[in-house]
């Protein structure tokens, strides 16, 4: 183990802890969205399938749940959106 590995994890852990913050600061219907696009590789089709509503209600949501985690994230993660 090198000497940078536990900074590494100790980082990642913040890391995940600040994502986890700003994704509880969105709406069920913002979160649901991000979280099938991001941590589950679905297309906007497949998400609205599966929380039945129009393709473009999905679009929306997204637009917004970004919009809305740049505010919470407050410019951090920005590659991640």
């Amino acid at each position: 183990m090198t000497s940078a590995e536990p900074e590494h994890h100790l980082g990642q852990r913040q890391l995940n802890a600040l994502l986890m913050r700003a994704l509880a600061g969105l709406s069920a219907e913002h979160r649901a969205v991000v979280d099938l696009t991001y941590f589950h590789g679905m297309g906007y089709r497949e998400i609205a399938d599966i929380v039945e509503c129009p393709i473009d209600t999905v679009k929306t949501r997204m637009f917004h749940a970004r919009r809305r985690l740049r505010l919470l994230l407050g410019g951090r993660l920005e590659e991640w959106l």
